[in-house]
């Protein structure tokens, strides 16, 4: 049998086939390179008022895109180094609903007005039966854990309080604004979290770091939270009249009675006994306030099978400002 092999010559040239000692290269066809235009510069002045009246809400927080800003005392932001096209706007302030909008920017110099609307009284499901749990997260904001633990909540459509310290707040302030802006609570758990330094000395030592913390926060997200968690919680650690100096100077201590047991080295595993464990020992209706933290791993391969073992057992999760 003889086999036949057919090669198909296309484009060779004449000189090619004469000599085939002798390459000819082939010019390759034009490449039209497809060459996007470059992004508009723009910028966006943001003024953010109340409603009703339109007043100016001052130290209004205010998310625009991946940006995380405070505005002025007159309630004005501005954002340079933007693009034209198709923003994500959020702004927040204490006594104010959340507000959420996608803007479309112009070339140049943009301004908007963003109205907030009251607050609503309550946050909890209207004719609910369900027993509140709240989901509280100490000793943040973490840059390694935070942002994480953030996409499960709202996954998860959960909203928790988040207990800051003072100091972390103030070293990674996008990150704690980004924190209210999604909708959570924030607390105030002290300046240093340093328990020789919190515990060691008097209430009036203790209430300064409080106060450190405050103003910190004011700077930050525009208030300073109330509402306050000691390090290591109250017992061992307050003494007589402590409490009472507390409140005193304006702060309201909230503690727990259910913890994931992630202040130290853990499993996921004993998270979730520990939490199942303490919730059993809670009288029936007993709200749940359950003590996690954010600073370790644990959390972020916990959290969500901790959120639906709350939910299976009857609890809806409301954030702690509808407790008070």
């Amino acid at each position: 049998m003889v086999l036949f092999t057919l090669v198909e010559l296309t484009r060779t040239s004449p000189a090619l086939l004469a000599r085939p000692d002798k390459v000819v290269p082939v010019k390759p066809a034009a490449v039209v390179a497809s060459v996007k235009p470059a992004p508009k510069p723009a910028e966006l002045r943001v003024h953010v008022v109340g409603a009703p009246g339109g007043q100016a809400v001052p130290l209004a927080v205010v998310g625009i895109d991946d940006r995380y800003l405070i505005a002025d005392e007159s309630g004005t932001v501005g954002a340079p180094d933007l693009h034209a096209g198709v923003v994500e706007v959020a702004a927040r302030a204490p006594g104010h609903e959340l507000f959420t909008a996608r803007l479309t920017l112009s070339a140049g110099s943009n301004e908007e007005t963003v109205t907030l609307g009251p607050i609503a009284t309550t946050s909890r499901t209207a004719g609910t039966t369900a027993t509140p749990a709240f989901l509280t997260i100490d000793d943040g904001p973490d840059p390694r854990h935070t942002p994480r633990v953030l996409e499960i909540l709202q996954e998860a459509q959960v909203k928790a309080t988040f207990f800051l310290i003072g100091s972390r707040a103030r070293a990674h302030s996008e990150l704690a604004r980004r924190i209210y802006l999604e909708g959570h609570e924030i607390g105030n758990h002290t300046y240093s979290h340093d328990y020789d330094a919190l515990y060691g000395g008097s209430a009036t030592d203790y209430v300064r770091s409080l106060d450190k913390a405050g103003a910190a926060f004011k700077q930050i997200v525009g208030f300073e939270p109330e509402l306050t968690r000691p390090p290591g919680g109250a017992s061992g650690n307050f003494r007589a009249g402590w409490r009472g100096a507390i409140q005193r100077a304006g702060y309201q201590t909230m503690l727990w009675n259910v913890s994931s047991g992630d202040g130290t080295k853990t499993t996921g595993e004993r998270m979730l006994a520990k939490v199942g464990n303490d919730l059993d020992r809670l009288d029936a209706r007993e709200e749940a306030v359950i003590l996690t933290h954010d600073v370790r791993p644990s959390i972020i391969e916990t959290l969500p099978d901790l959120i639906a073992q709350v939910r299976k057992r009857g609890y809806e999760f409301v954030v702690t400002s509808a407790r008070r």
